[in-house]
């Protein structure tokens, strides 16, 4: 519903559990689409970035490996 809060559910090995993404804004669905149109307002300012840093994960083959897909 809109004014919902988005977070991170914790739920792989990349974003830990809490992290804020944002706040739904405007929520639509049209007769002829069978999936939700939602607009989300996102926690972090991106145009206000100076430096953003990449990391690579050097262990990530080995985590994805010993994760369990049912």
């Amino acid at each position: 519903q809109e004014g919902d809060s988005i977070v991170t559910s914790g739920f792989n090995s990349v974003f830990p559990h809490g992290l804020p993404i944002g706040v739904i804004d405007n929520v639509r669905l049209d007769d002829e689409m069978t999936f939700y149109d939602v607009r989300v307002k996102l926690a972090t300012d991106f145009t206000s970035l100076d430096y953003v840093y990449l990391i690579k994960d050097l262990l990530k083959p080995e985590i994805d490996s010993l994760t369990v897909v049912e």
